[in-house]
């Protein structure tokens, strides 16, 4: 910085050891201009000091989760993910009378049950079991009804019925939603569809059912929980 001094006040201030103050300077201060984000500017004296303050030091960042989408970490680094998770495939082929998806966790508030070429070795009605430590055979109030040439139905207390009673060559396609309502009590509906077999047409199905505890478990069973599965894949989506 340069400064031009005044030679006969410069003179008078020098003292026995050649030194002399700010008072031989025509300016003996800076001026110091702050802008947006900066306080605390103002003249400040030849061999002072100014403190500047930042008054918009780094803003607290912070990440709100939304529908199926989960946050978590700390700045600088969050991670975002789907909450919507999926279930292992399941072949029912193998000639079992149930399929059960277990360890579904506590956080869970809606599954999509997926059914493709899904077919029985016989005609009883097939349908979804929910539990809580061990499936609920009853306490269930649900309702399937076929949509062809006439109008058909048929209810259950044990499961969510899902198809009508048809012959045992049909294939079943489709999915079912089934959401917590409140508590341990959990709705159903769901639309599904038939492919070979009579009669033809779409499968509409509603239902709900109060569990004893948090749900961590259902199941692709029968009416009569004797006819066997030979054919398709199902899995869940949970959220």
């Amino acid at each position: 910085m340069t400064q031009a001094l005044n030679l006969a006040n410069f003179a008078n201030t020098l003292n026995s050891s050649g030194q002399t103050n700010n008072s031989g300077l025509q300016n003996p201060s800076v001026t110091v201009n702050t802008s947006t984000g900066l306080s605390g500017g103002g003249a400040v004296s030849l061999g002072g000091s100014l403190t500047l303050t930042n008054t918009a030091p780094d803003q607290v960042v912070s990440l709100t989760a939304g529908n199926n989408i989960a946050v978590s970490g700390t700045y600088p680094n969050f991670t975002i993910s789907s909450n919507i998770t999926s279930g292992s495939p399941i072949n029912t082929n193998t000639g079992a009378t149930s399929y059960l998806f277990s360890g579904i966790p506590s956080g869970v508030k809606k599954i999509t049950f997926m059914l493709d070429s899904v077919s029985t070795s016989g005609t009883s009605p097939i349908q979804i079991q929910l539990g809580s430590g061990s499936l609920a055979s009853t306490g269930y109030f649900a309702l399937c009804e076929v949509t062809s040439t006439t109008a058909q139905s048929v209810s259950s207390t044990s499961g969510f019925p899902i198809t009508f009673p048809t012959s045992d060559v049909e294939l079943v396609y489709g999915s079912v939603t089934i959401c917590l309502l409140t508590g341990n009590t959990w709705v159903e509906s769901g639309v599904t569809m038939r492919l070979v077999g009579t009669p033809y047409g779409t499968y509409q199905s509603a239902g709900k059912v109060g569990l004893s505890g948090v749900l961590d478990r259902l199941a692709l069973t029968t009416i009569n929980g004797t006819d066997t599965f030979d054919g398709g894949t199902i899995n869940i989506l949970m959220e």
